[in-house]
């Protein structure tokens, strides 16, 4: 049997919070406007580099992305259950 980690309901309900809530269009532009720090790049560059690296074709790509989206849809129904 796998047991695979689940993220504590409280958690997954902040989130969730933080993730549907409107924004101004004032906050919305500020979010939008901030440039990206050079910590910030080289992590998402490293994080590419990563995926294309385990994941080498467009079909090993659009499969993990299939699994990943069946499984973050799995999480949402049981955490709302």
């Amino acid at each position: 049997m796998t047991l695979r980690w689940r993220p504590p309901a409280h958690a997954v309900a902040r989130v969730r919070a933080e993730a549907e809530r409107s924004l101004s269009p004032t906050e919305f532009g500020r979010w939008v406007g901030e440039p990206m720090t050079a910590a910030e790049r080289e992590e998402a560059l490293s994080l590419i580099a990563w995926f294309q690296r385990r994941y080498r074709t467009p079909a090993e790509r659009l499969a993990y992305s299939n699994r990943a989206a069946a499984y973050l849809r799995s999480v949402v129904l049981l955490s709302s259950r």
